[in-house]
């Protein structure tokens, strides 16, 4: 959905994952709805990373 608005890399859509796993107020977020729900979309968005070529430890 981001892309809609803006042009979103591989490489921000892992900075912005990180802030799910990160901020606090996006851990909450997806606290409530599950329990390492914001760990788990900033690993998932890391794979698709470097499944595409991007090193997210690079970033």
């Amino acid at each position: 959905m981001i892309s809609t608005y803006f042009d979103c890399t591989y490489a921000l859509q892992v900075c912005i994952g990180r802030t799910y796993a990160e901020d606090p107020g996006w851990v909450a977020h997806y606290d409530a709805v599950a329990t390492g729900l914001g760990g788990w979309l900033c690993r998932v968005i890391a794979a698709n990373a470097r499944a595409r070529g991007v090193d997210p430890d690079a970033l």
